[in-house]
């Protein structure tokens, strides 16, 4: 911006346009716009409340409102009303620091009936000037913090750098893009053309590996001649037509299953030996940026749980280390304690279809139901288990899936939350220190269970029975499944996809692999012995390109924190390490974003259900809500 205005200035000149040089200089000393820089903006901003100067900050608020914030898209909104509350807020705090009653009296003169309209204010701010020691009291002491003053100047700063990166620029300041656009163009052609040599590299080596696969197939299964198959081949075709015209129907079925056993045994021999490495070339591109990051509250203990409401989202449940049970307000900023557990808590989690019912899982053998409109809880007692996990089915609250653990087994549950009683246990295994998984598709027809290990389980909810028992072959750190037919493992190093594939037509291809059988002695594997009309096959295997190691603090895991999206294009986690949550693309695993630093060390985290807003809760009771926007 200097350069161009030094070449105006020498252009005036030149025409001996003195005058207009002069006016121009003395215009450029006094730029309001401070160059498009954000942090000279911030700082004339704050230069006026420093000075208790509230008609030069709201004045040259609302140059910036008609010069820049008019043109912003509807998606800023609501993120600048809260900017602008927040400015307001830290005015009233200086004038308190500097003693300076009568400049929050002349404030609310001049400001209070327009304060008074805006949803929002919290009318708490109007009895500011009357509180003796505000900074002390548990409303306002967060904003006297050197925390939150770090926090917002960031946040504006941001911003503001946000809308002067998208304004547009006028023709003189364009006269040089073309060159830069072509070199940007000749570096992205030498890049295709290096991915196409990589590509075509690629695809020499899969088409060695397809080799090697079939001889592998061919030295471990002793594939028949072809004059050798031809006989068998009709007379395997004789008996299935024969089979077809007289077995009963649920004859067939029993066929049906075992021949997908076997199939799934062959197809899980192959996928053992083979890693596929998948990136999503064609699909396009999506920027993820951090919008900014506040610090909402202050605990005055450390934060152990923390969860985002799942209706409307705007409501965030938090329990601290002396198991005191807190609802925070996002839209109207306010915090409130609302329950003491009488013990430790093992899960927490908000109900499936409005955001009034919390159910928590304790370590005295209970799970706790509250309702927070009525401020009453149900406590339903589970047989001396805890529960780790609790999953929704059919968009009720009166049902839950759980996983119920005690020293000598663990159980998957069906628990009528309404009732307080355990309807079903649909599987039950000896126990074990292993962490366990649990998720259900969007449209509540399938349920994944699984552990650390690598074993997974496929239950039908139709009728609440397993269809499937796998081993994976690797270990698990989170576990999601999709209404496509994808259950995704996620661990350390790999993001895996399983396709599950119900296909009637693979019972024919088993009925001819168990011809083969026969002859060639093959044995299913004892890890899918006891699948169902349900196997499980690899279709991807995404190495992460993690920009920092997988390291763990102290009695910290990553086990259940790793958040994916809905539409499972990208994965969420915190660094505990790096005291920062980090966003990875799922179709390629490559790294897109990441938080700033938090003050202390992160405790708990959570996402709310379309990816938009994540909170972090740390070990000095701070709690941040970071939003993130998807262009």
């Amino acid at each position: 911006m200097e350069t161009i205005d030094e070449l105006i200035k020498e252009y005036l000149l030149f025409r001996g346009f003195f005058n207009t040089f002069r006016n121009f200089d003395l215009e450029s000393k006094n730029d309001r716009d401070k160059g498009f820089k954000a942090e000279l903006v911030v700082e004339q901003l704050f230069s006026y409340i420093n000075s208790s100067d509230i008609n030069g900050l709201m004045e040259f608020w609302k140059y910036l409102g008609n010069r820049f914030f008019s043109q912003i898209d509807s998606r800023f909104c609501q993120t600048l009303k809260k900017m602008e509350i927040n400015l307001l807020k830290y005015y009233i705090v200086v004038q308190i620091q500097k003693n300076k009653k009568e400049k929050i009296l002349e404030f609310y003169n001049i400001y209070g009936n327009e304060l008074l309209g805006k949803p929002e204010w919290d009318h708490n701010w109007f009895a500011i000037p009357f509180i003796k020691k505000p900074e002390t009291n548990s409303i306002f002491k967060i904003f006297f913090s050197k925390q939150w003053l770090e926090t917002f100047t960031s946040s504006l700063t941001n911003f503001l750098n946000t809308i002067f990166q998208n304004i547009t620029l006028p023709s003189l300041l364009n006269f040089n893009t073309d060159r830069y656009i072509r070199k940007a163009q000749e570096c992205e052609i030498q890049a295709l053309r290096n991915l196409v040599d990589n590509l075509k590299a690629e695809l020499d080596a899969s088409d060695n590996k397809i080799t090697s696969l079939r001889q592998m197939l061919s030295k471990n299964y002793s594939l028949l001649s072809e004059k050798e198959l031809r006989p068998i081949n009709e007379s395997f075709n004789d008996n299935l037509k024969l089979k077809e015209s007289s077995v009963e129907p649920q004859q067939k079925k029993v066929v049906k299953k075992e021949n997908n056993e076997l199939t799934n045994a062959m197809d899980s021999k192959i996928n053992n030996d083979v890693i596929y490495e998948m990136k999503n070339l064609t699909e396009s591109e999506h920027k993820i940026m951090m919008l900014n990051q506040d610090l909402i509250n202050t605990f005055p203990n450390k934060l152990t749980s923390s969860k985002f409401s799942t209706n409307m989202g705007n409501l965030i449940s938090c329990i601290d280390s002396k198991n005191k049970l807190y609802l925070y307000n996002t839209e109207t900023s306010s915090c409130q304690p609302f329950n003491d557990l009488p013990t430790n808590y093992t899960v927490m989690e908000w109900g499936n279809k409005t955001d009034n019912i919390i159910n928590i899982g304790l370590n005295n053998s209970t799970i706790r139901s509250i309702n927070i409109n009525s401020k009453s809880w149900n406590d339903i007692q589970i047989l001396n288990n805890y529960c780790t996990n609790i999953e929704y089915s059919d968009n009720s609250n009166d049902y839950i899936y759980t996983i119920l653990k005690n020293t000598k087994e663990t159980n998957i549950g069906l628990i009528n939350i309404k009732d307080g009683i355990i309807e079903k246990v649909l599987h039950k295994e000896e126990s074990s220190n292993s962490n366990n998984f649990l998720k259900i598709n969007s449209s509540s027809s399938l349920l994944v269970y699984g552990n650390e290990a690598g074993l997974i389980r496929l239950f039908d909810l139709r009728t609440n029975k397993q269809v499937t028992k796998f081993d994976s072959n690797e270990s698990i750190l989170s576990l999601y499944i999709n209404d496509n037919d994808l259950i995704y493992i996620i661990n350390k190093e790999y993001i895996s996809k399983w396709n599950i594939s119900n296909n009637d037509s693979m019972s024919i291809l088993n009925s001819w692999n168990d011809n083969l059988t026969e002859k060639q002695s093959i044995k299913p594997s004892s890890s899918t012995s006891s699948l169902s009309n349900y196997p499980l096959l690899l279709q991807s295997k995404i190495k992460l390109n993690l920009k920092t190691q997988f390291i763990l603090s102290n009695n910290k895991s990553l086990n259940n924190n790793i958040y994916m999206n809905t539409d499972m294009k990208y994965i969420m986690f915190p660094i505990f390490t790096e005291n920062e949550i980090s966003i990875y693309n799922a179709n390629n695993g490559e790294y897109e974003v990441s938080s700033n630093k938090y003050t202390s060390e992160i405790e708990c985290f959570d996402v709310n259900q379309n990816f938009t807003q994540s909170i972090v809760g740390c070990s000095d009771g701070s709690l941040y809500l970071n939003r993130w926007l998807y262009v």
